[in-house]
Order: C-alpha cells, then structure tokens, then sequence
C-alpha cells in the first residue's frame, strides 16, 4: 500500500483455494477483505484482473457492487515499460518474468522456482482443484504455488518502487 507521500507500507496476504468446492466464494471473499475500500490496486496487465473480476460480479450478485468498485482503482505499470523502458535481457518480452530480473537483478528471477510461469501454476492449481493429486504431493504443490504467487508480488513491489525511483 502506497501513501501520498511515496513511503510505503507493505501488506502481505493470500488465499488458494485447496478443495474440491467452488473456488469463487472464497476467492470474493478474500479479495475485498484483503483489498480495502480504498487505494490503488497495481496489477501488471490489469484488463485480464479486471475482465476475471466482472465475471466473479456476474456470478455473485450480492457482492457485485463491491467488486465492480475495484475495477476503477487499478493501476498498470506495464504501458510505461512497453513505451519507455527496454533492456536486452527482456529478450523481446515485456513479461513481469523478464523485466523484474533485467532491471532489478536476479534475486527476482523465478528460475530457481519449482512453478516458474503462469502457465504452470495454472494448471497445478487446476489439479489440486480438481482433486487429481496425491494428499501427499498436494502439500508440497500448494507451497510452490504460494512461492511462484509470493515472486509475483515481491516483484511488482519492487518494479514499483523502481518507477517511482525508491530503488
């Protein structure tokens, strides 16, 4: 979370849905608890987040108002990376995976990871939600997502924080 004033304070929280019911109610509900009334929402790419938020307000009626109020606090810094900024190491990508590691080092890498890109994790995501996994795979599976999930974060925190020059 980001004041007026550029210092910042930074609030963690997640939620994976890890059973075999319908992931939304838990996805809502988590989100507006986790997101506030107030504030920017940064989200790199924000139409896909936006587009998966007007449909959880088509499927849940009562919550629509809340969740389409979020739509018009989003924030994208993908634009001025595409307009303004480029480095070699983005190998023609503008991608959070290839610009948070060329900009800011490796540390934001997400090769050391078990679940490195979107791909992967949605369909690990989509065993687990499925009930397709060994319970003794399901633990270490969940970690890695929180790990790939948790990378995700860390890394816009950081290329944030590099635009408005904090880095």
């Amino acid at each position: 979370m980001w004041n007026d004033v550029g210092e910042s304070k930074l609030d963690h929280f997640e939620y994976l849905h890890q059973n075999l019911t319908d992931p939304r109610p838990g996805v809502i509900q988590a989100m507006l608890g986790g997101l506030g009334k107030k504030g920017s929402i940064v989200s790199y790419n924000k139409s896909f987040e936006i587009g998966v938020i007007k449909k959880l307000a088509e499927f849940d009626e009562k919550n629509s108002s809340a969740l389409l109020t979020l739509v018009d606090r989003f924030v994208d810094p993908l634009p001025l990376f595409q307009k303004h900024t480029y480095h070699p190491n983005f190998l023609g990508s503008f991608s959070i995976k290839a610009v948070a590691p060329a900009l800011l080092g490796s540390k934001l890498s997400y090769d050391h990871l078990e679940v490195g890109d979107g791909s992967t994790a949605q369909a690990l995501a989509d065993t687990i939600l499925r009930g397709k996994i060994e319970t003794k795979d399901q633990e270490k599976a969940i970690r890695d997502l929180l790990e790939y999930c948790r990378q995700d974060t860390m890394a816009m925190v950081e290329l944030v924080r590099w635009l408005v020059g904090q880095k």
